[in-house]
């Protein structure tokens, strides 16, 4: 196998144009952060280019698992707002719940190697400082598009090459110019198959909380926010910067508003 098109996305420039693009953003994003910074707003829209700029408070919080266990298993759903992590499970257990194991998909890892005529260059902030935020939000913009693009064909490209190699059951493969390895994470089990073969107790050793899960049940009335809130207590507030196009943001408001009223 010659890899031709991942050979044809390196060798021609695409792929280190991609990774340039990913070092202006940052740039880019970073410069209009401060900007947003310095007008002390939380939330700016820039209509003009559809672009919306946000800080969101995430917090971290110290949590008494022990009493929010307890509280789940009282309502009946710590089975249902629990994920359970295959590697937390003993080989005991493992090999119990191995007729419930969902597969993950493998991915593909490209790490490129050597050196190439076509250098990835971290651009000066000043560069875009000297930009009016105007200016600079629409150069985001356009070189966002520029890199989805990118990174479309990209990702083609290495679905295209993991196939072929999962077909000649290749899983590391060494090239002129980089490397290869099929990635199998870790399998997936449902929390339901565990609690019933290896029962609540076992399940709170090896479960976290999915917090997504357990929101939708507060949203539908079968626990108060206020029985879990008890005893979670802040220990840290991380301050956020997102940067997106507006109808982007509206997509995943819409999204998850959908989802909680499932």
């Amino acid at each position: 196998m010659d890899y031709r098109d991942l050979r044809e996305f390196v060798g021609n420039g695409s792929y280190h144009e991609m990774k340039n693009m990913e070092f202006q953003l940052d740039v880019l994003k970073t410069s209009i952060r401060s900007y947003q910074e310095n007008t002390n707003s939380k939330r700016i829209e820039w209509k003009t280019h559809g672009v919306v700029g946000k800080f969101i408070a995430t917090r971290k919080y110290n949590t008494d698992f022990t009493s929010i266990y307890e509280i789940l298993e009282n309502h009946g759903i710590l089975h249902l707002v629990l994920k359970v992590n295959w590697n937390s499970l003993t080989e005991a257990e493992q090999i119990r719940l191995l007729k419930f194991i969902i597969p993950s998909t493998p991915y593909l890892r490209f790490v490129f190697v050597g050196s190439h005529h076509h250098e990835i260059t971290e651009p000066d902030p000043t560069d875009f400082e000297q930009l009016v935020i105007l200016e600079r939000v629409r150069s985001w913009k356009s070189l966002k598009h520029a890199h989805e693009n990118k990174l479309i064909q990209w990702n083609l490209i290495k679905k295209q090459t993991l196939l072929e190699m999962l077909r000649k059951k290749e899983e590391n493969v060494k090239l002129s110019f980089g490397k290869l390895n099929v990635i199998k994470p870790r399998p997936q089990i449902s929390t339901i198959d565990v609690y019933r073969e290896i029962g609540d107790q076992a399940l709170k050793s090896v479960g976290n909380i999915d917090y997504t899960k357990l929101n939708e049940f507060v949203a539908r009335g079968f626990i108060k926010k206020s029985e879990i809130s008890q005893f979670r207590k802040t220990s840290e507030i991380d301050l956020r910067y997102y940067l997106m196009e507006i109808h982007k943001e509206h997509n995943y408001i819409q999204t998850l508003s959908e989802k909680i009223r499932i």
